[in-house]
């Protein structure tokens, strides 16, 4: 699986040099479906090539931008670890391929910009949740999604309680060491594993804080869950010192640290979503008491201006929805169209890249869960 990032988002949504295609379909990963994925891609190439011709491009033209693709085709590796989906990306030397952990429909489309809104709902950026997986030999972070689970550099963190042990002995010969000197009767003495109950629960203590100093370090300025995962002994001790405000109640269990990312997923998971669902519900309440205010809109044309220029603090987003239209920055006017022309663009996927990228919530959710019907509403900073 490929992650994607807010970076890879910018980049797809800003390029616009020449004719585009996105491609997308649902990939297998086992099983006679499995086996159709490399055809399913060489239809969609087809297609893509003929309505490139047919936009006016010379067949050698064609095939230099399709080229990375159809080599795709032969690459029995990657089509022995796909996801649940791919989406492939060509244009002018450019060429990316995601494969992303949700079917998508097969679809291709060919334009001056890249098509992202299949993906946008890994992309959610109000649903991001840490496990932490800690044991006495270290601690292992990972970054969450509803639908992916990745590890997670956590600098700073010690490689196991041994490590913690040997650096405080360290410090406390040199300690004993400058008073033997200083006072000329000392003796110095070695610190190991302790081997009494209370000190044992000292020295996890020291571990746990160590470790915690990293988290925090590496979360800073965070508000995402972090769900424990472990032995339950060492678990309540972190719990008790840890400084991170956003751990959850309940824990994962038992030894996990070097489990599968997709097996800390599945574990996971059931225990945050309900805290992103509340947050769904009160972001949704919130749109309710401002509507009428001016700080909340569900008309398209009034959107797209204010996303913009970074007016959009929350979206919610139909899934599926599109709009095709045009933009006109300058004079923040707006034209939607019934059906496509080909110069237009899929506003309510502009709108929603322009939140994400100026930092606002997207919340993308099935269609009746908006209300009047409408695809898109928005919660205005100002």
């Amino acid at each position: 699986m490929d992650t994607l990032t807010r970076d890879d988002l910018k980049y797809l949504a800003e390029t616009e040099n020449g004719w585009h295609v996105s491609l997308f379909m649902p990939a297998y990963a086992a099983g006679i479906d499995a086996a159709q994925n490399p055809i399913r891609l060489h239809n969609l190439l087809r297609e893509a090539e003929n309505r490139l011709m047919a936009l006016g491009m010379r067949a050698a033209e064609v095939r230099d931008l399709l080229a990375p693709a159809l080599r795709l085709l032969k690459d029995t590796a990657f089509w022995q670890s796909q996801a649940g989906g791919l989406a492939v990306y060509l244009a002018y030397e450019q060429y990316r391929v995601y494969r992303v952990p949700i079917a998508l429909d097969e679809r291709v489309v060919v334009s001056h910009r890249f098509a992202v809104s299949p993906l946008l709902p890994l992309l959610d950026s109000a649903v991001r949740y840490y496990v932490l997986a800690l044991d006495q030999q270290g601690a292992q972070l990972y970054s969450c999604t509803p639908y992916t689970c990745q590890p997670v550099d956590l600098p700073g963190a010690p490689q196991g309680l041994e490590e913690t042990l040997r650096f405080d002995s360290l410090e406390r010969r040199e300690h004993s060491y400058a008073v033997a000197t200083g006072g000329g009767h000392g003796t110095s003495m070695y610190y190991g594993v302790g081997s009494r109950p209370d000190e044992t629960k000292t020295q996890l203590e020291r571990y746990c804080r160590t470790v915690d100093r990293a988290v925090q370090a590496r979360l800073s300025g965070e508000q995402a869950p972090l769900v424990l995962a472990g032995v339950d002994s060492l678990l309540t001790i972190y719990r008790e010192i840890s400084g991170y405000p956003h751990v959850t109640p309940r824990s994962i269990v038992g030894a996990v640290k070097g489990s599968l990312p997709a097996n800390i997923h599945a574990q996971s998971w059931p225990l945050v979503e309900p805290v992103f669902r509340q947050a769904g519900d009160k972001a949704m309440a919130r749109y309710q008491r401002l509507r009428g205010t001016g700080l909340a809109a569900q008309d398209l044309s009034d959107i797209v201006p204010a996303a913009a220029i970074g007016r959009v603090d929350t979206l919610f987003l139909a899934r599926g929805s599109e709009q095709w239209g045009r933009y006109e920055p300058v004079l923040q006017q707006v034209t939607l169209h019934d059906s496509r022309d080909s110069d237009d663009i899929d506003l309510v996927e502009m709108v929603a890249v322009q939140t994400m990228l100026h930092d606002g919530a997207l919340f993308v959710v099935p269609p009746d869960h908006l209300p009047d019907g409408v695809p898109i509403a928005a919660i205005y900073r100002y």
